[in-house]
């Protein structure tokens, strides 16, 4: 049985968690970005029996970080929304939740902490839904 200090601590932990995994995801987004941009500007690239064109290569590798960017910002987004203990947050960090179980092994850890946090403990959902963050969090001073 968790305190309610426990239970807001908790569901502090899992919005960083979140958030941080968000970020963390938009480095590979970046640096295909980066590597995109230089294949697109190189021109072609010689495969041995025929020229593939660097705008094509430039182009596969922005839809690939394109892809990593659209399964980053929802995390990023969560994670603040949970800091201010907006109701869509807690749905959404649910889903994203389960989505995060299929990416063994950090993805199932992070996953099934933000269920047990969010779906799971009573605790915590009572602490979540008073809407009432700890003092000196994101949403206590903003």
């Amino acid at each position: 049985m968790l305190t309610p200090a426990a239970a807001q601590q908790h569901i502090r932990i899992a919005a960083l968690v979140t958030l941080v995994s968000g970020i963390l995801a938009l480095v590979p987004a970046l640096f295909l970005v980066l590597v995109a941009a230089g294949f697109a500007t190189a021109g072609a690239i010689d495969a041995g029996d025929g020229a593939i064109p660097g705008m094509f290569v430039g182009g596969i590798l922005g839809l690939v970080a394109i892809g990593f960017a659209v399964t980053a910002i929802p995390s990023i987004v969560a994670g603040f929304g949970l800091m201010a203990r907006k109701p869509w947050a807690r749905v959404l960090t649910i889903i994203l939740g389960v989505i995060n179980l299929f990416f063994f092994p950090i993805g199932t850890i992070i996953g099934a902490y933000q269920l047990w946090v969010l779906a799971v403990n009573q605790e915590t959902r009572t602490a979540y839904e008073s809407g009432t963050p700890r003092p000196g969090s994101y949403a206590s001073s903003h």
